[in-house]
């Protein structure tokens, strides 16, 4: 089973099931901003529909009262629990009775508030904390979709806030383990900032055994071995975050409009898809995994989607009967318009999809022409891995030269100088100050502190006394060389360092010295052999017995969990690695960073003042469309900026 298919039969099961148990016809289910994210994350509308929910309500919305049993499933949070304390405050309450289940821990202030109530508590006929703090992102990925200031809280803010994003990471990283049924033996890095892994490492082991303590019904799953939980932070791979990366999904995050799940095309590749007759008229497309081509080829080299998708649409169009009738409808039988009508559904449903998606690649080069990406994604290549496209080595001199033309080109965006500037000096071990300040010259100084941010990743900002510092190890310069000689890809020789982290984690080679573990396994830990098992299958929504027989993964898990951010390259070097090696994996953080949000977070801006800096700065801005959205939160929120 999948992440999401996980998360669903949890919140099912023992939140709504549980409910329905206890004699509840049909129920209403109240949500709040926090929870309908991790709802909508695993479940569509017509599985909580399905499971005698009658109505789904919005928590800080207006709602009519009703004479039913309401499930509340809120976050931890003073807006939500008040807003369910005034939902039985009046003569006349919201529901006829309440069923609270929490995200996670309940603070012992919101007991006492709800306590309090008397009005409340005699209409409570449940009381849980689920512990399921987090989002089901994708099959592999988990996330805590919270605040989007995790870098500045762990590595430039006070020890108090620097605690409390820990706390709070480690009790959310403990609520998907429990949801897993899995109790992990825990590795960090020792190499992170302030000991930033250790600390969490030490956290996580420490809310587990107190969790575990406290369900008695929770127990490990018996079925496979431990598994095991590496906890990174992203002072590991400061370069991945700012590198372009030409897979289909990292380039739409990267240069198109993307809110969760849906993806605004620029207004001429909107105009063009209303044109071919689809009803995505507004440019808003859903990228979801319930879309089997977007599972398929969203880790996809950029060239390879281009051709596949025409490929297969060509190869759909010559298989189908409603396509042949279109073309030729004279000589058809009245059998052939009978299996036309039948397919009809499923040929408007594809052909929507190769629409989208041909949009979607088209956009993403028009993208990648316009902002003159080859050369750019040329010159970070040699940066950041030292190779050529030939696997040589790159000339020192020409690199610099090439650098300083990117960054006083008239015809290159404020972000894009930004990246150049940074993946320099992060894989070059540093720039002379003068160099940097007549590079960043024409940058608002807001933005400028992003790179001197670094700092705060490990990175050197001023060239260091050791002459002759290797740049890369021995075995990524192998990985780079390898790739420049193998991959047929252009710009594809860099590799996050994750990925081989990955690698050797699976492969129990990880080195200890460096990844150790919180408390050692076993000493044949690793060494057995684990297999796909049968099982009956789960019972389904209505309460029979699935009649198929499921298959469950008995392997262990490898959970890797980074600190600050992960990502999407680094997501695509994950799931090329469970499949080529066969293992069970997932990959979790708070958030998944793409390069003008981890710009905005290492400038410790919020949204609106990142978007008037970037504004501010002289050269050109693309229209905006590499920036994020403004967040409403953020539209009046100053920063310490400000009032420095």
């Amino acid at each position: 089973m999948s992440l999401k298919q996980i998360l669903q039969r949890h919140l099912i099961e023992n939140m709504i099931q549980s409910v329905r148990a206890k004699s509840e016809e049909y129920v209403v289910l109240v949500v709040d901003a926090h929870t309908t994210r991790i709802l909508s994350s695993c479940c569509r509308m017509y599985d909580i529909m399905e499971t005698g929910v009658l109505v789904l309500e919005n928590l800080s919305l207006t709602r009519e009262k009703l004479d039913l049993s309401a499930i509340y499933f809120i976050s931890n949070t003073q807006e939500s629990v008040r807003a369910v304390i005034n939902d039985f405050s009046h003569a006349k309450p919201q529901y006829a009775a309440a069923h609270l289940f929490f995200t996670g821990r309940v603070s012992s202030e919101h007991m006492k508030q709800i306590g309090a109530e008397p009005k409340l508590v005699k209409r409570i006929k449940t009381f849980q904390e689920l512990n399921v703090d987090f989002i089901a992102l994708e099959s592999r990925v988990f996330t805590f979709g919270g605040d989007t200031n995790a870098i500045k809280n762990l590595y430039m803010s006070t020890n108090q806030v620097l605690e409390k994003e820990l706390a709070t990471t480690a009790q959310q990283l403990v609520s998907v383990l429990l949801t897993l049924n899995e109790y992990p033996y825990i590795r960090y890095h020792t190499k992170s900032r302030q000991s930033l892994t250790k600390g969490l490492a030490v956290l996580v082991e420490d809310e587990m055994k107190k969790k575990v303590s406290q369900l008695k019904d929770w127990k490990q799953n018996d079925s496979r071995e431990r598994g095991t939980l590496l906890i990174v932070d992203r002072s590991l791979d400061p370069v991945a975050p700012l590198m372009h990366e030409y897979t289909y999904q990292c380039m739409i995050n990267d240069l198109l409009k993307v809110n969760g799940e849906l993806c605004r095309l620029p207004i001429e590749s909107a105009q063009e898809l209303k044109s071919d007759d689809s009803e995505e008229a507004t440019g808003e497309l859903v990228l979801s995994e319930d879309d089997s081509l977007w599972v398929e080829m969203r880790h996809f080299h950029i060239g390879q989607v281009l051709h596949d998708v025409t490929a297969k649409f060509k190869e759909f169009k010559g298989t189908s009967v409603v396509a042949k009738l279109q073309a030729d409808n004279e000589s058809a039988s009245v059998k052939d318009m009978i299996t036309a009508m039948k397919e009809m559904p499923k040929y408007k449903d594809m052909m929507k999809k190769y629409a989208k998606h041909v949009s979607l690649a088209q956009a993403c080069m028009s993208k990648f022409e316009k902002k003159k990406l080859k050369n750019l994604g040329e010159l970070e290549q040699d940066m950041a891995t030292g190779l050529t496209d030939n696997g040589e080595p790159v000339m020192e001199k020409n690199m610099k030269e090439q650098l300083v033309k990117m960054c006083q080109s008239p015809e290159v965006s404020v972000l894009d100088k930004l990246r150049l500037l940074m993946i320099y000096i992060i894989s070059q071990s540093a720039i002379q100050e003068a160099t940097r300040k007549e590079l960043m010259k024409a940058i608002d100084t807001r933005l400028q502190k992003a790179v001197l941010g670094l700092d705060k990743l490990g990175v050197d900002l001023a060239i260091s006394k050791k002459k002759n510092r290797p740049k890369h190890n021995k075995s990524r310069l192998a990985e780079f060389e390898k790739r420049a000689k193998t991959i047929p890809m252009a710009l594809m020789r860099y590799v996050p360092i994750l990925h081989q982290v990955i690698s050797e984690f699976c492969n129990y080679s990880l080195s200890e010295e460096e990844f150790p573990y919180n408390q050692p396994p076993p000493a044949d830990y690793g060494k057995r052999k684990t297999k796909v098992r049968g099982t009956r299958g789960p019972r389904n929504w209505r309460g029979k017995d699935a009649k198929e027989e499921a298959k469950e993964d008995t392997r262990p898990y490898f959970i890797v969990f980074m600190l600050g951010g992960v990502t999407f390259s680094e997501l695509r070097s994950m799931y090329e690695l469970a499949e080529n090696a066969k293992v069970n994996l997932l990959i979790g953080s708070s958030s998944v960073l793409r390069p003008a949000e981890f710009i905005r977070q290492l400038a410790c801006l919020n949204t609106k003042q990142f978007h008037k800096a970037v504004q501010a700065s002289a050269g050109k801005h693309d229209d905006n469309d590499e920036l994020p959205d403004i967040n409403p939160k953020d539209k009046d929120e100053g920063s310490d900026d400000d009032r420095d």
